[in-house]
């Protein structure tokens, strides 16, 4: 059975689930407008080998809402996934797995901290790179994405 707990990172109180101690840890990051529950069937797996671990992201189900837009910035969220490694995989590299808004951020987490990770698994999210030329480049890329402003 799985059940959640809290952490403080970052002055914030951070809602996660984990499953399993040993192993590699695994961090899974949900996507818009999800939050941990989508990875449950996953922690279950992995959890049986190593230490697999889904966060609610700030702003998201039971984890803290900062009020200010601002803190909802790439670098703040960033923050939250190396504190979250720092207490969890100390000195080790990490897996780090995403989907959708979560694989935005993972990939800004492994533009900047690519040290902490041995593994990067992202879903459904474009490098960041080819997400750009296709936003500046393609009417269709940028009618789909307009949901975002």
């Amino acid at each position: 059975m799985l059940s959640g707990e809290y952490v403080e990172i970052n002055g914030l109180k951070i809602h996660y689930v984990k499953s399993g101690t040993e192993g590699k840890t695994i961090l899974f990051l949900h996507g818009f407008p999800e939050f941990w529950y989508m990875w449950h069937r996953q922690l279950e797996e992995f959890g049986r080998d190593h230490t697999a671990i889904a966060m609610d992201m700030r702003g998201f189900n039971l984890s803290d809402k900062p009020p200010n837009v601002d803190d909802y910035k790439t670098s703040h969220l960033v923050s939250d996934i190396k504190a979250m490694l720092e207490r969890f995989s100390p000195g080790r590299k990490a897996i780090l797995v995403a989907h959708d808004w979560g694989g935005a951020v993972a990939w800004a987490f492994a533009l900047t901290h690519p040290e902490l990770l041995e593994k990067l698994i992202i879903i459904n999210s474009p490098h960041p790179a080819v997400f750009l030329r296709e936003l500046k480049n393609n009417p269709e890329q940028q009618k789909a994405s307009a949901y975002m402003l």
